[in-house]
C-alpha cells in the first residue's frame, strides 16, 4: 500500500475529477464524475426525481468527501441529466435504478475499490435502500429524503385517471402550465412503482447494513412522517430530523453534509477487535508490504477465523495469491455466533451494544461489539467462496473430532469453491493438538505444489525477524518472519482470539523454514499479547472503562482521559459524537465514539 493510501481516510494530497462513462445493462451510459483523492475508498452518490448529478446536494456532498480525503462518484441514472438518449424526457423505475446502482458498483469493485457507502437523496434514497435489500456488498446506507409511501404523490403529477390513460397510451406525459411535455411515464415505470414494496424491502435489509435517514421538517415534496415509517421497518437504523430543512435542504447544506459524513465516517474507523472484513484487509496491508519488497507470495494460511479471513481475501483480491488454506474455518457464521454468544445475541446486542463472554468462573475472556457481531453475520461466505476465481487452488483442513467448528461446514466450502482440495484428518481437534506433524504435512505438500521444479531446493535460514507493519486504520501489525534464501513467502494467518505464537501458527511456520520456504505469521489488530493485556484489564475493570483501544498490543494505564482526548473532550463529544485521536503528523490513529 502506498504512503498516499496509508493516509487515504483524512486529508487527500491530490484531487482529480475525472468524467466517468459506465454502460448499464440496457446498453444505456450512466454518465458520472469522480472525484478521486487517491483513497480506496470510494462513497457513490445518487440524485432524485428528474434531477442530475449536478444539483447542488449531490455536488456539496461530493466536495465534503473529497475534503476528507474520501473519494466519490456521483453520476446520473439513466434518462436524466446530460446524457438523455430519447427526444423526450422519461422517468425510469425503483427497481430500473437500483439496478443502474448495481452496475455502477460492480465497475468500481472491479477496480479494487471498496464502497464505503451509497447515499441517495429523494428518489435516489429509495433506489439506495432498493439496492441494501437487493444486495448485502455495501454495508453503509444513507437515505436523504426518501418517500416511503410511494402511492403518495402519484394522483397529484399524474391525475386522478391516470390509471385509465397508462392502460389506453401506454404512457402520460406531464406537461408544464405552458403545455410543454417536461417528461414522460411509461407504463413500466409506472407499475414498478406502484409494485415495490418499501415495508418488505425495509425488512430485508439485512442487521449487518447501518442506515441513516435524513429529513427535513419542512419538506415540501415529501413528508417527514415517512422518515418515521423507514425507522420503524429496518432493522439497524438511524433517524436524523433536520429542523427547518426543505426538500433540497436550500439552507441546511452544511448541515446535510457534516450528517452525511460523521456516518459514512464512522464504518471507516472501527474499534472493535477485527471483525472477519478487518482481517482480510489486515491481510491485504501485510501482502502489499511483502510485495513492494519483490516477494512472491507463494500461499496465505489460515487457522480458525484465519481460515475465514484468506477465503474473504481471496474472494476480494485474485491477483496477489494463488495458493489458499483454510485449516478449520467456520462456514455457518450465524450458528457460530449463537454457539458462543447465546441464543439471545440479538437482543442483548440491541439492549447494551456488547455483549461480553465469561468463563466457568464468571471472568470476562473478551467483549464482542454491536459493530463487529453486524459485520460477522453480514459476511456471506458462500458468496465469498463463489467469487474466488477458477485459477486459485484452496485447501480446507478440518478434524474430524473438531470440538468448535463442526466437520460439515469443511463440505460446505467444497460445495461452493471451483478449485477446491478438501482434507478430514481422522481424530484432531480444533488446534491439531495430537495431529500438529500431520497437518504440517499436508499443508506444506499442497503449497509445495505451486513450486516449480527448481525452486525447492532448501535455501538456507538466514533468521527470524520481528517485522510491523501498519494497516489502513494506523493500527501496527506485528509479526515473525521466518527468513531464507528463498524469494517466496507463505503468510500464517490465526484464529479467533489467539496470536501468531499458538502451536499451529508456530509449527507450519518452522515446517516451511525447514523446506527453504520463508514464511511470516502475524498478528491481526487486536490481537496477540497486547489484546491479552485489554483483555485482562477489562475483566477486572469492566464497570468503570467502557472503552479499550488497542493498538499494536501496546496500551498505557497510566495515561488519563484527558492526555489523550484533551481537556475539551466533552464539548467535542457533544459536538461530533465521536474523537480521532491524532498522531504528531496529523493522521489519525484512531476514533473513540461517545457511545463507547
Amino acid at each position: 500500500m502506498s504512503e498516499k493510501q496509508h493516509d487515504q481516510s483524512y486529508v487527500s494530497a491530490v484531487v482529480e475529477h475525472k468524467r466517468v462513462v459506465i454502460q448499464n445493462r440496457y446498453g444505456e451510459k450512466l454518465v458520472g464524475i469522480l472525484h478521486g483523492t487517491g483513497s480506496d475508498e470510494l462513497v457513490i452518490i445518487c440524485h432524485g426525481f428528474r434531477s442530475s448529478k449536478d444539483r447542488v446536494p449531490m455536488v456539496n456532498l461530493a466536495f465534503a468527501f473529497e475534503r476528507d480525503g474520501i473519494s466519490a462518484f456521483r453520476f446520473d441514472f439513466a434518462g436524466n441529466g446530460q446524457v438523455i438518449m430519447k427526444i423526450v424526457p422519461y422517468v425510469t423505475g425503483q427497481f430500473v435504478e437500483a439496478e443502474d446502482l448495481r452496475v455502477v458498483v460492480e465497475h468500481f469493485q472491479g477496480q479494487q475499490r471498496f464502497i464505503l457507502a451509497v447515499v441517495g437523496h429523494s428518489k435516489g434514497g429509495n433506489a439506495v435502500l432498493l439496492y441494501a435489500s437487493r444486495y448485502n456488498d455495501v454495508q453503509t446506507i444513507v437515505n436523504i429524503a426518501g418517500r416511503f409511501n410511494l402511492r403518495r404523490g402519484i394522483e397529484g403529477r399524474l391525475g386522478t385517471d391516470f390509471q385509465e390513460k397508462i392502460e389506453q397510451y401506454g404512457f402520460i406525459d406531464v406537461k408544464n402550465k405552458k403545455g410543454k411535455t417536461e417528461y414522460r411515464v411509461t407504463k413500466e415505470s409506472l407499475m414498478d412503482r406502484l409494485a415495490t414494496d418499501t415495508r418488505a424491502a425495509c425488512q430485508t435489509i439485512p442487521l449487518s447494513c447501518r442506515v441513516l435517514t435524513v429529513h427535513g421538517t419542512v419538506d415540501e415534496f415529501v413528508p417527514v412522517e415517512d422518515a418515521i415509517e423507514f425507522s420503524k421497518y429496518i432493522p439497524n437504523h438511524d433517524l436524523c430530523i433536520v429542523e427547518g430543512a426543505d426538500h433540497e435542504y436550500t439552507k441546511h447544506q452544511s448541515e446535510l453534509a457534516s450528517i452525511v459524513l460523521n456516518f459514512v465516517k464512522t464504518g471507516l474507523h472501527k474499534d472493535e477487535s477485527g471483525p472477519k472484513s478487518r482481517e482480510a484487509e489486515d491481510l491485504h496491508a501485510v501482502i502489499e508490504h511483502f510485495l513492494r519488497e519483490q516477494r512472491l507470495i507463494l500461499a496465505v494460511v489460515g487457522h480458525s477465523k484465519g481460515g475465514n479471513a484468506v477465503v474473504n481475501y481471496a474472494s476480494r483480491y485474485n491477483d496477489d495469491v494463488q495458493i489458499i488454506v483454510n485449516i478449520s474455518g467456520c462456514f455457518n457464521l450465524n450458528r457460530w455466533s449463537k454457539d458462543m454468544l447465546g441464543k439471545d445475541f440479538h437482543e442483548k446486542i440491541e439492549q447494551y451494544g456488547f455483549i461480553d463472554v465469561k468463563n466457568r468462573r464468571g471472568k470476562i475472556q473478551y467483549r464482542v461489539t454491536k459493530e463487529d457481531l453486524m459485520d460477522i453475520l453480514g459476511t456471506d461466505t458462500r458468496a465469498a467462496c463463489q467469487a474466488i476465481p477458477l485459477n486459485c487452488r484452496v485447501l480446507t483442513v478440518y478434524g474430524s473430532v473438531d470440538e468448535i467448528i463442526p466437520v460439515e461446514d469443511a463440505i460446505q466450502f467444497s460445495e461452493y469453491i471451483f478449485n477446491h482440495n478438501l482434507c478430514i484428518v481422522e481424530g484432531a481437534d480444533h488446534e491439531y493438538t495430537k495431529h500438529q506433524s500431520e497437518l504440517a504435512s499436508i499443508v506444506l505438500n499442497f503449497v509445495k505444489t505451486g513450486l516449480h521444479k527448481d525452486e525447492s531446493v532448501p535455501k538456507s535460514l538466514l533468521g527470524h525477524k520481528k517485522v510491523s507493519i501498519e494497516n489502513r486504520y494506523g493500527e501496527k501489525l506485528v509479526g515473525i518472519l521466518h527468513e531464507t534464501e528463498s524469494k517466496e513467502l507463505v503468510i500464517i494467518c490465526h484464529g479467533f482470539r489467539s496470536s501468531k505464537d499458538r502451536n499451529p501458527m508456530v509449527n507450519l511456520a518452522f515446517a516451511f523454514e525447514r523446506e527453504g520456504i520463508s514464511a511470516f505469521r502475524f498478528d491481526f489488530a487486536g490481537n496477540g499479547k497486547g489484546g491479552s493485556v485489554v483483555i485482562n484489564y477489562a475483566s477486572r475493570y469492566n464497570d468503570n472503562v467502557q472503552i479499550f483501544v488497542n493498538i499494536s498490543g501496546c496500551f498505557n494505564f497510566n495515561r488519563s482521559t484527558e492526555d489523550i482526548l484533551g481537556k475539551h473532550l466533552h464539548e467535542k463529544l457533544q459536538q461530533y459524537g465521536f474523537i480521532d485521536v491524532k498522531n504528531r503528523r496529523g493522521k489519525t490513529k484512531y476514533r473513540v465514539t461517545k457511545d463507547t
